[in-house]
């Protein structure tokens, strides 16, 4: 809307106070003042907040009123990355020598808060914006990505949070689980046609091409099998359908199976799970915990890449990766003396090696 009007007022003197030496940071200013208007109690309470909501808004309008500069606001940011970068490095050092991170000013933290962000925008203007497949890619699940992430971070953290690892590696999981599940939803939002629109996307995957990646259609069965060289593209050699029909099946009963059992040890204490799985007296609750968190990612693992075509790699990893789960399960009940359980893991573990055999396992 802006851009249709470039003799707007505010669109106007943003552009040219991006154009004078150290105007860029004078951005921060909006950002120091609402967090002195509200006064938080800490800077970092976001969730539930009116501080929030309105940093939130102040942040949606600076990027939108950026964005609507063109080239000016990329140029600026590009020429002050340096001074950005030094001046969040610089209020970080006083955050942590002078306050030990907590009781700095909020004012002082915002303004660190926006220095950090220009510092990415400005090299990465610089050194990532050339035109590639990738760049176009991550341009056009930006917008997607940002509307479904709060729901799959917080799932994460709700898995993540209990487990007995460092915090560090949290911090990782979390991260990485919240990147690769709103992509593979972003993935299954597009190739919906109805869905396209309610997530910002402009068009959305064709029928021919969804035919083409192989993902089902109404009326038709499409198998394919993929290359091991190719970690976002299906090759155009088609399993039959027989076989594949057998491989969906084998996919759909593991999935049901670890997702179920996964969910089962993540959601309920240990007293109640001895009841059904009394071996679980030989593991810390933190550990079942982690198994059952690797049971349901073994299940997603296993379904989601091949049908939705994005990095579909994995799901021969999973199917490996769940074959060796019930290895190391059979192993327990043996030494535990419960033979009678066995037959389940063989009969997974079977189901599991068809998988790897059918979709593949490159090394």
């Amino acid at each position: 809307m802006l851009k249709a009007h470039p003799a707007n007022v505010l669109l106007r003197e943003v552009t040219v106070l991006l154009k004078r030496p150290g105007g860029l940071f004078l951005l921060a200013l909006p950002v120091m003042l609402e967090v002195w208007l509200v006064n938080p109690e800490e800077f970092t309470l976001y969730v539930e907040s009116l501080h929030g909501w309105a940093l939130g808004f102040v942040c949606f309008l600076l990027g939108y009123l950026c964005v609507a500069t063109g080239a000016v606001f990329w140029s600026a940011a590009t020429r002050h990355r340096w001074a950005a970068l030094l001046l969040a490095v610089g209020l970080y050092g006083v955050r942590l020598g002078d306050f030990q991170l907590q009781g700095m000013p909020n004012a002082l933290i915002g303004l660190e808060s926006m220095a950090w962000m220009l510092a990415v925008l400005g090299f990465a203007a610089r050194h990532l914006d050339a035109p590639s497949p990738t760049l176009s890619y991550f341009s056009r699940a930006v917008y997607p990505v940002y509307i479904v992430h709060m729901p799959v971070q917080f799932v994460a953290a709700y898995v993540l949070l209990d487990l007995p690892t460092a915090a560090p590696l949290k911090l990782v999981l979390l991260t990485s689980a919240t990147f690769a599940g709103s992509l593979l939803l972003y993935e299954g939002l597009r190739r919906v046609r109805w869905l396209g629109p309610l997530f910002g996307m402009k068009e959305t995957m064709s029928w021919e091409r969804r035919r083409r990646w192989g993902v089902w259609v109404p009326g038709r069965c499409v198998s394919c099998a993929y290359s091991p060289a190719l970690l976002f593209t299906r090759s155009r050699q088609a399993t039959t359908v027989p076989m594949g029909i057998a491989l969906w099946i084998a996919q759909g009963l593991l999935a049901f199976a670890f997702f179920g059992a996964g969910m089962m040890k993540l959601t309920q204490p240990k007293s109640k799970l001895r009841e059904k799985t009394p071996y679980v007296d030989d593991f810390s609750a933190g550990t079942i915990r982690l198994i059952g968190l690797l049971e349901v990612l073994g299940a997603v693992g296993i379904v989601l890449p091949w049908l939705l075509g994005v990095l579909p790699v994995l799901t021969g990893w999973a199917a490996l990766g769940l074959a060796l789960t019930m290895v190391v399960a059979a192993i327990v009940h043996l030494r535990r003396g419960e033979g009678k359980n066995v037959p389940v893991n063989v009969v997974l573990l079977a189901l599991a090696l068809f998988v790897v055999w059918g979709r593949g396992v490159p090394f």
